[in-house]
């Protein structure tokens, strides 16, 4: 059974530093230095602003994708990353953004997808603390 992408789901909470969960500019530096960590090929990328200052970016790549969903309100956001292959790394990708944005926990999950096999969740943490 080969592994064909990996997908990682991460919530973030307790956001030290804030300042990138309302700044687009500021969340597309930390996505495409999360991109080049992660040894991705970014083909493109978009952001939308909400009434709340929340924002939304996607990266669309070579590979797959990376999108972040931020939160302000409770210093929180969820971020997604797919990859397919195994050139990059959607791992380094998190680690990229958590050491950034500093949360005091995460909830993670790590699925493995597979050719004609479907997927597997190969990795399940609730409430992380850090």
């Amino acid at each position: 059974m080969k592994m064909t992408g990996l997908h990682v789901l991460c919530a973030l909470r307790g956001i030290q530093d804030t300042s990138f969960l309302s700044s687009h500019k500021k969340l597309e530096e930390l996505a495409t230095t999360a991109v080049v960590r992660g040894k991705a090929t970014l083909r493109v990328s978009t952001h939308e602003t909400f009434e709340n200052g929340a924002l939304s970016y996607t990266c669309v790549l070579a590979e797959s994708h990376l999108s972040i969903h931020t939160f302000p309100e409770s210093d929180s956001c969820e971020f997604d990353a797919y990859t397919c292959g195994e050139t990059c790394d959607p791992e380094a990708m998190l680690d990229e953004v958590v050491s950034k944005m500093r949360p005091k926990e995460i909830t993670l999950m790590k699925i493995s997808r597979r050719n004609d096999e479907g997927f597997e969740i190969v990795k399940y943490d609730r409430c992380i603390k850090l």
